[in-house]
């Protein structure tokens, strides 16, 4: 899903005159007025039939074009691209080195930090999902990617926790990949006392 998505089943059949029942428990939150981004897996098809009664509704409603493959595309081309553009530090550190503590400090101190165990789900062992880890497809781990990405400065410093400890199953994209080896490492112990 997009972030913020909320996925809810396409009705066979709409009336272009109320809002689809399955949307109606979704839409009860907003406010008229509010933006709503509608899109589907067809290339926008689904969507188109959920926007006009939305409309009608008093929401303003955009269609994603191209629908969800689109977005798949527009991730793709962040991800070749953004990495190429940041100059990245990694943090290497034993387990249980207390690079935890170090990761928080850094956010503290406004520094620019891509924790990749966080963004893969993983909570305690980084590369090791235990249970009540998340479990994210590849899809929905490069969105969560591309949109810390998108927010870096360039002209400061990404410090990246977890360079090489994904969980089974996720995967750099290669441009990022390719990025954090010619990084510069940080190798670092701190003494868990």
């Amino acid at each position: 899903h997009l972030p913020g998505a909320v996925s809810v089943p396409c009705e066979p059949v709409c009336s272009e005159e109320s809002v689809p029942t399955v949307l109606q428990e979704q839409v009860a939150r907003l406010s008229a007025g509010d933006a709503v981004l509608v899109y589907c897996d067809r290339g926008g098809l689904d969507a188109q039939m959920y926007a006009q009664p939305l409309r009608q509704a008093g929401w303003v409603v955009d269609v994603l074009r191209g629908g969800w493959s689109a977005y798949r595309r527009w991730v793709a081309a962040g991800l070749e691209v953004l990495p190429r553009g940041l100059g990245f530090r990694c943090l290497l550190a034993p387990p249980m080195s207390g690079l935890c503590v170090i990761v928080p400090l850094l956010r503290e101190q406004g520094e620019q930090v891509l924790d990749l165990p966080d963004l893969a789900g993983q909570r305690l062992v980084p590369g090791l999902a235990l249970l009540g880890d998340e479990t994210l497809t590849q899809e929905a781990f490069e969105t969560r990617l591309l949109d810390v990405l998108r927010r870096f400065d360039p002209e400061r410093s990404v410090w990246v926790s977890g360079c090489s400890e994904l969980p089974a199953g996720l995967a750099l994209p290669r441009a990022l990949h390719d990025a954090l080896v010619h990084a510069e490492a940080i190798h670092v112990q701190v003494p868990i006392d």
